[in-house]
């Protein structure tokens, strides 16, 4: 019954969502008190086995501030990959952790254990903008110019130079 709820919330509320916080610490917390910990826990449990990876001994995850730390500690430690969507992406090699960061989630992402490792990371990185993606930027950055500036966005091809042009969002 749990799960329902935060399945309804979670799709109820990704019409309007966005992370509100800023520092990776912060959204380590979001990430781990959010849907990742509910629906992916069972995966950190210790010398788990998942894609002919074992969680180390040595890495204990029992609650979510323990998530928090391992989350925070990937973020801090690994570089991030840009992907469609204005998201980053994180992975783990000693634990096989997928992060990603999603600024317009509002539990920030999610982390998970993929089923087959490194692959699912690789095809993660592969894959192209959609328009789902798009427009969830464009809603994105329409509300921050209209609180900022009273201006509409109006979509264009590059984004990327809009968003420099407002100089709200370097």
């Amino acid at each position: 019954m749990l799960k329902l709820i935060t399945m309804f919330f979670i799709i109820f509320t990704s019409v309007y969502a966005e992370c509100l916080v800023t520092t990776n610490e912060e959204i380590a917390n979001k990430i781990a008190h959010g849907h990742a910990w509910i629906n992916h826990s069972s995966e950190f449990e210790e010398k788990k086995r998942i894609a002919n990876l074992e969680m180390p001994e040595t890495l204990k995850i029992a609650n979510p501030e323990e998530f928090q730390n391992h989350i925070s500690t990937i973020m801090i430690t690994k570089a991030p990959k840009i992907i469609p969507g204005n998201r980053k992406v994180y992975w783990d090699d000693n634990t096989g952790t997928i992060v990603f960061y999603d600024p317009y989630s509002n539990d920030c992402g999610t982390a998970f254990r993929p089923n087959d490792g490194k692959q699912y990371y690789e095809r993660v990185l592969k894959r192209k903008e959609s328009e789902k993606d798009r427009s969830k930027t464009e809603a994105h950055q329409n509300r921050i110019l209209e609180q900022h500036s009273n201006q509409k966005y109006q979509p264009s091809a590059n984004l990327t130079s809009k968003a420099r042009e407002t100089n709200i969002f370097q």
